[in-house]
Protein backbone atom coordinates (compact mmCIF):
# COMPACT_ATOMS: atom_id res chain seq x y z
CA UNK A 1 0.00 0.00 0.00
CA UNK A 2 1.35 3.33 -0.72
CA UNK A 3 1.87 5.82 2.03
CA UNK A 4 -0.90 8.17 0.00
CA UNK A 5 -3.16 5.17 0.30
CA UNK A 6 -2.54 5.06 4.02
CA UNK A 7 -3.02 8.66 4.93
CA UNK A 8 -6.40 8.73 2.61
CA UNK A 9 -7.58 5.21 5.25
CA UNK A 10 -6.60 6.75 8.61
CA UNK A 11 -8.38 9.96 7.45
CA UNK A 12 -11.56 8.00 6.98
CA UNK A 13 -11.04 6.46 10.34
CA UNK A 14 -11.11 9.50 12.03
CA UNK A 15 -13.80 11.24 10.43
CA UNK A 16 -15.53 8.05 11.36
CA UNK A 17 -15.11 8.47 14.58
CA UNK A 18 -15.54 12.07 14.77
CA UNK A 19 -18.73 11.05 13.63
CA UNK A 20 -19.44 8.28 16.13
CA UNK A 21 -18.33 10.57 19.06
CA UNK A 22 -21.71 12.98 17.48
CA UNK A 23 -24.05 9.88 17.26
CA UNK A 24 -23.18 9.00 20.71
CA UNK A 25 -23.95 12.68 22.06
CA UNK A 26 -27.48 12.32 20.49
CA UNK A 27 -27.27 8.59 21.55
CA UNK A 28 -27.00 10.07 24.94
CA UNK A 29 -29.35 12.45 25.12
CA UNK A 30 -31.96 10.32 23.57
CA UNK A 31 -30.64 7.42 25.95
CA UNK A 32 -31.33 4.85 23.22
CA UNK A 33 -28.35 3.76 20.98
CA UNK A 34 -30.48 1.61 19.09
CA UNK A 35 -30.17 3.52 15.99
CA UNK A 36 -26.51 2.20 15.33
CA UNK A 37 -27.82 -0.53 13.02
CA UNK A 38 -28.86 2.18 10.71
CA UNK A 39 -25.48 4.05 11.06
CA UNK A 40 -23.40 0.82 9.87
CA UNK A 41 -25.01 0.85 6.68
CA UNK A 42 -25.05 4.59 6.02
CA UNK A 43 -21.50 4.45 7.90
CA UNK A 44 -20.40 2.43 4.80
CA UNK A 45 -22.01 5.05 2.12
CA UNK A 46 -20.17 7.54 3.89
CA UNK A 47 -16.77 6.03 3.82
CA UNK A 48 -17.21 4.89 -0.26
CA UNK A 49 -18.69 8.70 -1.15
CA UNK A 50 -15.78 9.96 1.13
CA UNK A 51 -13.36 8.01 -0.40
CA UNK A 52 -14.87 9.31 -3.81
CA UNK A 53 -13.87 12.42 -2.91
CA UNK A 54 -10.33 11.63 -1.85
CA UNK A 55 -9.82 9.72 -5.38
CA UNK A 56 -10.58 13.11 -6.98
CA UNK A 57 -14.43 12.80 -7.62
CA UNK A 58 -15.67 11.08 -10.57
CA UNK A 59 -13.37 12.97 -13.13
CA UNK A 60 -10.38 10.71 -11.92
CA UNK A 61 -12.70 7.55 -10.36
CA UNK A 62 -12.28 4.30 -12.12
CA UNK A 63 -14.81 2.36 -13.59
CA UNK A 64 -14.25 -0.67 -10.73
CA UNK A 65 -14.56 2.68 -7.99
CA UNK A 66 -17.71 4.01 -9.49
CA UNK A 67 -19.56 0.51 -9.77
CA UNK A 68 -18.05 0.38 -6.24
CA UNK A 69 -19.56 3.16 -5.10
CA UNK A 70 -22.95 2.86 -6.60
CA UNK A 71 -23.36 -0.56 -5.35
CA UNK A 72 -22.22 -0.03 -1.82
CA UNK A 73 -25.00 3.11 -1.93
CA UNK A 74 -27.81 0.95 -3.15
CA UNK A 75 -27.27 -1.75 -0.53
CA UNK A 76 -26.83 0.64 2.88
CA UNK A 77 -28.75 3.14 1.37
CA UNK A 78 -31.82 0.50 1.31
CA UNK A 79 -30.39 -1.28 4.49
CA UNK A 80 -29.90 1.92 6.31
CA UNK A 81 -33.19 3.41 5.76
CA UNK A 82 -34.83 0.03 6.39
CA UNK A 83 -33.36 0.43 9.57
CA UNK A 84 -33.79 3.84 10.39
CA UNK A 85 -37.39 3.39 9.65
CA UNK A 86 -37.77 -0.11 11.76
CA UNK A 87 -35.96 1.92 14.97
CA UNK A 88 -38.76 4.66 14.28
CA UNK A 89 -41.40 2.46 14.45
CA UNK A 90 -40.51 -0.14 17.13
CA UNK A 91 -38.55 2.15 19.03
CA UNK A 92 -35.53 0.79 21.68
CA UNK A 93 -33.83 -2.97 20.37
CA UNK A 94 -34.21 -5.29 23.52
CA UNK A 95 -30.37 -6.79 22.16
CA UNK A 96 -28.85 -3.18 23.15
CA UNK A 97 -31.02 -2.52 26.51
CA UNK A 98 -29.48 -5.67 27.55
CA UNK A 99 -25.89 -4.92 26.65
CA UNK A 100 -25.92 -1.91 27.57
CA UNK A 101 -27.76 -2.06 30.70
CA UNK A 102 -25.46 -5.65 31.42
CA UNK A 103 -22.43 -3.30 31.63
CA UNK A 104 -24.33 -0.56 33.32
CA UNK A 105 -24.99 -3.31 36.27
CA UNK A 106 -21.47 -5.14 35.89
CA UNK A 107 -19.26 -2.06 35.91
CA UNK A 108 -21.09 0.36 37.41
CA UNK A 109 -20.75 2.62 34.51
CA UNK A 110 -23.33 5.74 33.33
CA UNK A 111 -25.50 5.34 30.24
CA UNK A 112 -23.02 7.72 28.91
CA UNK A 113 -19.67 5.67 29.14
CA UNK A 114 -21.25 2.09 28.83
CA UNK A 115 -22.68 3.49 25.31
CA UNK A 116 -19.77 5.26 24.08
CA UNK A 117 -17.37 2.13 25.34
CA UNK A 118 -19.51 -0.84 24.54
CA UNK A 119 -21.21 0.86 21.42
CA UNK A 120 -19.85 3.75 19.68
CA UNK A 121 -15.94 3.58 20.14
CA UNK A 122 -16.29 -0.31 19.38
CA UNK A 123 -18.55 0.26 16.37
CA UNK A 124 -16.79 2.69 14.51
CA UNK A 125 -13.41 0.93 13.71
CA UNK A 126 -15.36 -2.51 12.98
CA UNK A 127 -17.53 -0.39 10.69
CA UNK A 128 -14.18 1.20 8.93
CA UNK A 129 -12.35 -2.42 9.27
CA UNK A 130 -15.12 -4.14 7.55
CA UNK A 131 -15.83 -1.42 4.86
CA UNK A 132 -11.91 -1.24 3.66
CA UNK A 133 -12.48 -3.49 0.36
CA UNK A 134 -14.91 -0.67 -1.09
CA UNK A 135 -12.65 2.02 0.63
CA UNK A 136 -9.67 1.01 -1.32
CA UNK A 137 -10.92 -0.20 -4.26
CA UNK A 138 -12.54 3.76 -4.81
CA UNK A 139 -9.10 5.18 -3.68
CA UNK A 140 -7.31 2.96 -6.00
CA UNK A 141 -8.36 4.82 -9.31
CA UNK A 142 -7.37 7.96 -7.43
CA UNK A 143 -3.72 6.70 -6.75
CA UNK A 144 -3.27 4.39 -9.73
CA UNK A 145 -3.44 5.91 -13.67
CA UNK A 146 -3.10 2.52 -14.65
CA UNK A 147 -6.24 1.18 -12.55
CA UNK A 148 -8.06 4.44 -12.66
CA UNK A 149 -8.15 3.79 -16.81
CA UNK A 150 -8.52 -0.13 -16.65
CA UNK A 151 -12.07 -1.37 -18.20
CA UNK A 152 -14.30 -3.22 -16.18
CA UNK A 153 -13.52 -6.91 -16.89
CA UNK A 154 -15.52 -9.64 -17.30
CA UNK A 155 -15.75 -10.91 -13.70
CA UNK A 156 -15.97 -7.56 -12.56
CA UNK A 157 -19.45 -7.13 -14.54
CA UNK A 158 -20.67 -10.89 -13.25
CA UNK A 159 -19.86 -9.29 -9.63
CA UNK A 160 -21.65 -6.25 -10.07
CA UNK A 161 -24.47 -8.19 -11.63
CA UNK A 162 -24.73 -10.78 -8.72
CA UNK A 163 -24.46 -7.64 -6.08
CA UNK A 164 -27.36 -6.25 -7.61
CA UNK A 165 -29.55 -9.23 -7.82
CA UNK A 166 -28.57 -9.46 -4.52
CA UNK A 167 -30.11 -6.12 -3.14
CA UNK A 168 -33.21 -6.80 -5.57
CA UNK A 169 -33.39 -10.11 -3.66
CA UNK A 170 -33.21 -8.40 -0.34
CA UNK A 171 -35.62 -5.24 -1.01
Amino acid sequence: MTTLLLVQLALNLALLMLAMLVLWRVAVHIKDVSFIDAVWAWGMVALAWVSVWQAGGFARLSAHGFVIAILTSLWGGRLGTHLFRRWRKLGRDPRYDRIVGGAMERKRWSFAVASLLIVFLLQGPLLWFVSLPAQVGILQGGIDLAASTAPLGVMAVIGALLALFGIAFET
